[in-house]
């Protein structure tokens, strides 16, 4: 009769094996290449909070405004050039998804007239 701790480890090893050939990582396969940028930003008054943000080019990404203040009741926001338009309603979290297909460095807009930040696509 073989000894179940025997047993035991010769199917451990022969399941890590198995998962080192199948699962591990390609050669040329970037970490995380498929998942969504998730930019948070904090919006108090007129001030972005940060006023600065990278994203990547052609790479689906998600903008994360937490609007603070509850006076106007709804703020518009705008990066004209990458078609991003949203209204931003007071003291609540807005989520802009987009996947930028321009390279640059292109003003947030506040309220239509207003430049808050900037967003760089690199």
């Amino acid at each position: 009769m073989a000894n179940p701790w025997l047993t035991f480890i010769e199917i451990m090893i022969a399941a890590a094996i198995f998962g080192y050939l199948f699962f591990r990582r390609r050669p040329g396969q970037v970490e995380g290449s498929n998942s969504v940028r998730r930019i948070e930003i904090k919006l108090s008054g007129a001030a972005l909070t940060p006023t600065e943000v990278s994203v990547p080019w052609n790479r689906p990404a998600q903008l994360v405004i937490h609007r603070l203040d509850s006076d106007p009741e709804e703020e518009l926001f705008e990066v004209d050039e990458l078609q991003m338009y949203a209204l931003l309603p007071a003291r609540y979290t807005t989520i802009i998804p987009f996947n930028p297909q321009r390279r640059g460095a292109f003003p947030m807009i506040l309220g239509g007239e207003r430049e808050a930040g900037k967003m760089i696509v690199e």
